[in-house]
């Protein structure tokens, strides 16, 4: 490979295979997510589009970071080039994990927008959080800028703004974790559902606790990179974590719309249906042939198959809706 990853406790091919499986699996969920939309109501909704777009800044995110890596091997590339580049990567890398929270709280706007209180707490907290990300940004760009970076001596005030940066953003993105984690809790308690569907949609909804706990971990490292700790491979490892991070935080997006599609789209598909058929059929089948090896009479068809009975589950109204671098760590 052209290029190595600081540490070297990860590979060049390893960190390949990792980013391809991690943007792979969180593509099919945002597929899953567009199908079911589209399929639900026939058209795509706000959040489905930002979904779309978080995730694609995130394969953007990761081949800027390759290059941040060819460029490190890159003897001739100057101090000035190299630093413009780790703004762009910051940029790009703070956004991605900004908008990679938005999609869930448009989310709770669209389905539980009747609440007032919600409605001015997702937005607020919303445009809180993207001017600190911003801010964190505007920093960076200054302290790493061509006026102020000419050589490695002054290169060091870059890097340390660099990891101030990280450490700014990782607070921000543990606090939007929290807040998407609490925010549906008090309306799903009070929608007048069986508590079997409440404790459904609980589960659904609070499997925010995973981007929570990624965060939490990005977020560990990311306070040793603003400290100074000297370890080679901090800087790729938070940022390593920052796209697992996001990657996270688009897939919990996605759990409502899943758990949707299952109910309204494959539950209801021909194949489902004909590997329910089967199931039951193959099922019948073992039965008979018990029954029959213990020398018990058999009442009903002689052909063993059974015709599956399916209940279409409807969805109450109150869910209308489908449902770097160790030296230069300028982490995100």
């Amino acid at each position: 490979m052209l290029f190595a990853l600081p540490g070297n406790e990860v590979t060049a091919a390893g960190f390949l295979t990792a980013g391809i499986v991690v943007f792979g699996v969180t593509g099919i969920f945002v597929i899953i997510r567009l199908i079911n939309s589209f399929g639900y109501s026939k058209h795509l909704y706000a959040d489905d589009y930002l979904a779309v777009f978080a995730w694609a800044l995130q394969a953007v995110n990761f081949g800027v970071y390759i290059k941040l890596l060819l460029n490190i091997a890159d003897t001739t590339i100057s101090v000035r080039d190299f630093t413009q580049f780790l703004i762009a990567e910051a940029i790009i890398g703070g956004f991605s994990i900004y908008f990679a929270k938005v999609p869930v709280f448009v989310l709770y706007a669209r389905l539980f927008g009747i609440r007032k209180w919600l409605r001015i707490t997702v937005w607020t907290t919303l445009g809180v959080s993207f001017f600190i990300f911003l801010g964190s940004l505007l920093y960076v760009s200054v302290e790493c800028s061509a006026g102020k970076v000419h050589d490695q001596l002054t290169e060091l005030g870059c890097i340390n703004a660099g990891g101030r940066n990280g450490l700014v953003h990782g607070v921000a993105s543990l606090a939007l974790d929290l807040i998407a984690f609490s925010l549906p809790l008090p309306i799903v308690f009070h929608l007048q559902l069986s508590t079997n569907k409440k404790i459904g949609l609980s589960i659904v909804f609070t499997a925010g606790i995973f981007a929570i706990v990624a965060s939490t971990i990005a977020l560990s490292y990311k306070v040793q990179v603003a400290t100074g700790i000297a370890v080679s491979n901090l800087g790729t490892t938070s940022i390593i974590l920052s796209f697992l991070e996001a990657s996270i935080a688009i897939i919990v997006g996605c759990v409502p719309a899943l758990r949707s599609f299952w109910i309204n789209q494959f539950s209801t598909s021909p194949i489902y249906s004909k590997l329910r058929s089967l199931f039951s059929t193959r099922t019948s089948s073992s039965s008979k042939l018990s029954q029959d090896s213990l020398g018990k009479q058999s009442s009903g068809s002689t052909d063993g198959i059974i015709q599956a009975n399916y209940i279409e589950l409807q969805e109450s109204s109150s869910t209308h809706a489908p449902g770097g671098y160790a030296s230069h760590p300028l982490q995100h």
